[in-house]
């Protein structure tokens, strides 16, 4: 349960600083629950959308290339 919270909380704050840094080029839906070592990237024109509840766990690695569009659904 500790765990849950303390990824929830985190991500939380790293997608408030990557929506600061991409803008409209990241967007997510509801609450998400990212490991502290996911890793996402976005190259120039790229764009990645989250839907509600997605997960991602340690290890995981999302890089959109230039021009490409991610769109990851619920759950």
């Amino acid at each position: 349960m500790m765990k849950n919270m303390i990824s929830v909380a985190w991500t939380m704050l790293k997608f408030a600083f990557m929506k600061i840094i991409y803008g409209k080029r990241f967007s997510f839906k509801g609450i998400q629950r990212f490991s502290p070592c996911t890793e996402v990237s976005l190259e120039d024109k790229a764009t990645i959308s989250l839907g509600k509840k997605v997960r991602a766990h340690t290890g995981t690695r999302i890089r959109v290339r230039k021009g490409a569009n991610v769109i990851i659904g619920n759950d």
